[in-house]
């Protein structure tokens, strides 16, 4: 089910947008300072951290003899420190996109040679 906000609200209203370059050690850390325009029509300024990793993709590759899915377990940084003794996490497959062009950020369908066959 895909729940989509009213039209009314979807167009939000920000303004005076400032971008800091934080880090670039692995990939791009920035943060945006920008005022959002309320309903009531006030502005609040908002402080944003964006990390920008490119574009990804997952699939959820699904056994429909079995009833089952394919996981993979990886370790993650952030569960570690927060007390996850492994690290390790339960995930889709999953990756960065090589060369991606203007088709990844237009198209939310995917191409016909690797849209489901099923």
């Amino acid at each position: 089910m895909i729940i989509r906000a009213k039209e009314e609200s979807m167009s939000v209203k920000i303004e005076n947008i400032q971008c800091e370059l934080l880090s670039k050690n692995w990939f791009k850390l920035h943060k945006y300072t920008f005022d959002l325009k309320t309903d009531e029509g006030t502005s609040v300024q908002q402080i944003r951290e964006v990390y920008d990793r490119g574009n990804g993709a997952t699939i959820l590759l699904y056994n429909r003899q079995q009833g089952t899915v394919v996981l993979i377990e990886q370790f993650r940084m952030p569960t570690y420190v927060n007390g996850n003794a492994s690290g390790m996490l339960l995930e889709a497959c999953a990756g960065l996109l090589d060369n991606c062009n203007e088709r990844c950020n237009s198209d939310p369908h995917p191409t016909p040679e690797i849209r489901s066959r099923g």
